[in-house]
């Protein structure tokens, strides 16, 4: 089941007070094209714009917006991680094959997705690792807080 986690600096004294930033799970994504189609989107004229410019420029695939009420079939994941020693996340497109895990970890040893952070050779985290682990605001270096959140697909 695709799933978030936004992680917010709640130090008062903290310039980025408030603020955050957020990390999925594996997402489903799909051609562009049917995902403008859908009825979902349709009903969205400013989302469907925003679509459109995206397919516009070069982009073949897209994330779902979930529930999937179009029953839209999911070709590849968004997947990202999360870098303590860059402080940020890395996102990447993995084809779909079979469950999720195994396509993930396919991409990993095919060199679709690096096993380090590319910036500092150091271990990226994976959202469930991030979960688990928590995050230091890059600003403060206090823990930030956690809000899981799911999607029903």
């Amino acid at each position: 089941m695709p799933a978030g986690c936004d992680f917010i600096c709640r130090n008062n004294e903290c310039e980025q007070s408030g603020k955050g930033f957020v990390i999925t799970a594996p997402w489903p994504m799909a051609k562009i094209d049917k995902v403008l189609k859908s009825r979902r989107v349709s009903e969205l004229p400013d989302h469907q714009k925003q679509l459109s410019e995206i397919k516009d420029s070069g982009r073949e695939y897209t994330c779902l917006t979930l529930p999937n009420v179009d029953n839209i079939t999911t070709d590849q994941y968004r997947v990202q991680f999360w870098s303590d020693k860059a402080q940020c996340i890395w996102q990447y497109e993995v084809k779909k094959e079979g469950k999720v895990e195994d396509a993930i970890s396919k991409a990993i040893e095919n060199g679709e997705i690096p096993q380090k952070c590319p910036k500092t050779k150091s271990k990226m985290l994976s959202f469930k690792e991030v979960s688990k682990k928590g995050i230091d605001c890059p600003f403060c270096k206090d823990k930030m807080i956690q809000n899981r959140w799911f999607t029903n697909e």
